[in-house]
């Protein structure tokens, strides 16, 4: 299973981001909603529950692996972290948390199909890869 799969896999089944902040401290956690590899080096992924677009965000990284069955690594030019992507249940959360991820995660299973919320999504992924594809000219009448 190459890591594509492996991300596909995760996310349906309720999967949390880890991204380290710079300078060091505590990583940042993320309920993923949706993620989707926009090229070799760029994933777009939503933050669950998130009812606006700017729980969009695009992951920059230089490569990244499957680490186990039930982890995506990250990793940056000298190998560095910038993303771990994991399960719920192999993620490191405070204990009280889990069920909370769990119910944040059923409660965007339920919603986003059925909202506005999945197209509009879908849309915006479409209009991030085309940004990525379409070549950027000087000229403002093009």
């Amino acid at each position: 299973m190459d890591a594509r799969e492996t991300i596909n896999d995760l996310v349906n089944g309720g999967a949390v981001l880890e991204i380290p902040r710079k300078g060091g401290g505590e990583s940042l956690v993320f309920l993923v909603g949706t993620m989707e590899l926009l090229d070799e080096h760029r994933v777009f992924w939503f933050e669950a529950n998130n009812d606006n677009l700017s729980g969009g965000h695009v992951l920059e990284f230089a490569y990244c692996k499957r680490v186990h069955s039930l982890a995506v690594g990250f990793y940056d030019v000298s190998g560095l972290f910038v993303g771990y992507l994991t399960s719920i249940r192999e993620a490191v959360l405070p204990d009280d948390q889990e069920p909370l991820y769990y119910a944040g995660f059923a409660t965007w299973q339920k919603t986003n199909a059925d909202t506005v919320r999945g197209p509009r999504i879908r849309q915006f992924i479409a209009e991030i890869k085309t940004s990525l594809t379409t070549p950027e000219t000087d000229d403002p009448d093009q």
